[in-house]
């Protein structure tokens, strides 16, 4: 019998030069065959590793569903963003 999964995951953050942000998701969950992103509760991915784009949230949440034959896990992560002078700015 196989592992259940265990869900995580990393970000980055940037702003792009039309004041969005540009959310570079990494994930590093366990024993995990297939993955959900939901942003926000509306944005739904299922990429490994989605890069995202939001128009000025000031928070937001992201969830990751990592899940397999065995089982499913979730990590669910609140992101409070305020850009400042130290942000990276893609152009």
């Amino acid at each position: 019998m196989g592992e259940a999964p265990q869900a995580a995951f990393t970000y980055q953050i940037a702003s792009t030069a039309q004041q969005q942000i540009e959310l570079k998701l990494t994930n590093s969950s366990k024993n995990a065959t297939e993955f959900e992103w939901v942003i926000n509760k509306n944005t739904m991915i299922t990429e490994r590793d989605p890069i995202v784009v939001i128009d000025e949230a000031a928070q937001f949440t992201v969830t990751l569903t990592a899940s397999n034959p065995w089982g499913s896990s979730t990590k669910e992560v609140t992101i409070a963003y305020a850009p400042s002078a130290e942000t990276p700015r893609i152009k």
